[in-house]
């Protein structure tokens, strides 16, 4: 299975991806997912369609990681969105850069910051709890900082854990 993902770039059009196993099922369209462009740059995209044409031109990496449980947009925005990208002469990238709210456009130098001294519930995963102590220390981390401290495999659980408990 492949998904078409818009990138929050100015590119002409949206880019397949192809879908891991493990993801069947459970990826929707409207959902974010993180996927690689080039050699190292990551980026967090939007599913707009699911289906099992192959494309020819181009070689298919597959999505890293799926950033969301349920879809952040629904199909009516999507149909919106495309409108929005024909009459203004925009790409889709363009206007998912417009249209998406600012808390859903995580990039690497999107800045958490320690805002109190909360009850934090025992709930937290061991990776959860470190970020947690190293944010309230510094009191200001990036995300590209917490990416590199947690790792790549747990980045998204332990975002979610920090973004859920504040």
């Amino acid at each position: 299975m492949f998904a078409d993902i818009i990138l929050p770039i100015n590119i002409p059009s949206t880019l397949t991806y192809g879908i891991p196993i493990a993801m069947e099922g459970v990826l929707k369209i409207g959902m974010r997912v993180e996927v690689s462009l080039g050699k190292n740059k990551l980026y967090s995209g939007l599913v707009t369609k699911i289906h099992s044409f192959k494309p020819d031109d181009y070689q298919v990496k597959p999505i890293k990681n799926i950033l969301d449980n349920e879809p952040v947009i629904d199909e009516t925005q999507l149909k919106f969105w495309h409108w929005v990208s024909n009459y203004y002469m925009a790409t889709l990238g363009d206007v998912m850069q417009v249209a998406l709210p600012a808390h859903l456009k995580l990039i690497g130098e999107t800045k958490l910051e320690f805002i109190g001294a909360n009850t934090l519930p025992n709930t937290l995963s061991m990776e959860g709890q470190y970020a947690f102590d190293l944010i309230q220390l510094k009191r200001i981390i990036t995300i590209s900082e917490l990416k590199e401290i947690v790792g790549v495999k747990h980045f998204t659980a332990v975002l979610n854990e920090l973004l859920i408990n504040e």
